[in-house]
């Protein structure tokens, strides 16, 4: 019966149930002034085409561009309404001064070891391509003699993985797009929570939204209430960011377009620097 229960008031049900709601009350509107849809229509029509115009002119990502332009033709009443609302985000001249300040001070220029880069060249031209590419990309240089160990199954991995959260002595940063309840999991969580009782500083970073069917709403607090570290990633319109704050506290990083993940990143990088 619990199940049950947990299943009916899962955040993915009361989502939905919230979508489908408003399309009944959309539908009932279009019934109620069905003689005034004809101009409905042709005023949506006209506002999708304006979009695409602006869309096709615009310099941003062409993939972006041509992910909005599909949906808009797809559905020509409300793809261009719904681009209007949450498509045209654009960074802040705030946000941009921000992330110059973040850029400028994590973008230390390495020095280029020509050198190695020549002997690369004698061994594989195509690396050398890509290792020059690299170094002139991102004021990065590449190194010699470097150790990479390959771990060909899951077991091993997980087992090595272990092993050097076990080995760390200052700190353990991880990132994973999904994590899921399990063995698996818990033994890590274990690891962790011995550490920070170590005093390492221990943070985790996940996509809330990709784990959504596989962690309880209130994971973050449960990781929290061991000692570890939980960044949320919000990327809601600006009605939200209250409700977002109410829920995630201090640990919260505000996104409203995908060029402003650097800005996080950036923020995020800050403190490991200021820590370690």
């Amino acid at each position: 019966m619990r199940r049950i229960i947990n299943m009916l008031f899962h955040r993915v049900v009361l989502t939905g149930l919230a979508i489908l709601i408003q399309v009944i009350i959309l539908l009932l509107m279009i019934v109620r002034f069905q003689r005034y849809f004809v101009l409905f229509y042709l005023i949506c029509v006209l506002i999708s085409l304006l979009v695409v115009i602006h869309i096709v002119s615009d310099t941003s990502n062409p993939s972006y561009k041509i992910t909005w332009i599909i949906l808009i033709m797809l559905f020509p009443i409300l793809g261009g309404i719904v681009y209007l609302m949450f498509g045209s985000y654009k960074l802040s001249k705030r946000s941009k001064k921000k992330l110059m300040t973040i850029y400028n001070k994590t973008n230390i220029p390495a020095l280029k070891d020509n050198e190695l880069l020549e002997k690369l060249e004698k061994i594989d031209k195509s690396a050398f391509l890509q290792a020059n590419y690299i170094c002139n990309s991102t004021n990065l240089t590449i190194y010699q003699n470097t150790y990479t160990e390959y771990l060909e199954i899951g077991e091993v991995y997980f087992s090595k993985l272990l092993e050097e959260l076990s080995k760390a002595k200052k700190y353990i940063f991880m990132e994973y797009f999904i994590i899921e309840q399990g063995v698996m999991l818990n033994k890590i969580l274990d690891v962790l929570e011995s550490k920070v009782k170590e005093g390492l500083d221990v943070r985790i970073m996940y996509d809330d939204l990709g784990c959504i069917m596989k962690i309880p709403a209130n994971y973050k607090k449960v990781l929290e209430k061991k000692g570890i570290k939980v960044i949320a990633v919000f990327m809601g319109s600006d009605r939200n960011t209250e409700t977002a704050k109410a829920i995630y506290g201090d640990s919260f990083v505000r996104i409203t377009h995908i060029e402003q993940l650097a800005e996080a990143l950036g923020a995020v990088i800050q403190k490991r620097l200021h820590v370690v």
